[in-house]
């Protein structure tokens, strides 16, 4: 199994937020993310009409596991939703989920807490 930097399973790990979000009509979610990195050019083009932000669009199995990223739920649960709700069309799970949560954590559109030791 996968483990993160101070030793703790990645799997009992509990994904958050870190972003905006919202729905499409079709259920599916998009991400808001600025256009650039430096806050100043993200000024510029909003002064010359051009959106600062823009949209990552998710497919059926990104907006499933995004919904499920909402801080009550580890890597492990949603592992085993994503299996019940889409079956083997999302095999192998943990390393299609794992390398997405590592994905979305990189890119600081996640962020995580641990899950609490249940001794």
């Amino acid at each position: 199994m996968e483990k993160s930097k101070n030793d703790k399973n990645v799997l009992d790990l509990i994904p958050i937020h870190n972003k905006e979000w919202g729905k499409q009509a079709d259920g599916k979610v998009f991400l808001k993310r600025d256009r650039f990195k430096n806050p100043l050019l993200n000024k510029m083009v909003a002064k010359l009409g051009i959106p600062p932000q823009v949209h990552i669009h998710l497919d059926e199995f990104g907006s499933f596991v995004w919904n499920h990223c909402d801080g009550s739920q580890s890597v492990s649960e949603i592992a085993q939703k994503l299996r019940e709700r889409f079956g083997d069309k999302v095999d192998p799970v943990y390393e299609r989920l794992g390398g997405y949560i590592r994905l979305l954590a990189y890119h600081k559109l996640i962020t995580f807490k641990i899950k609490p030791d249940e001794s």
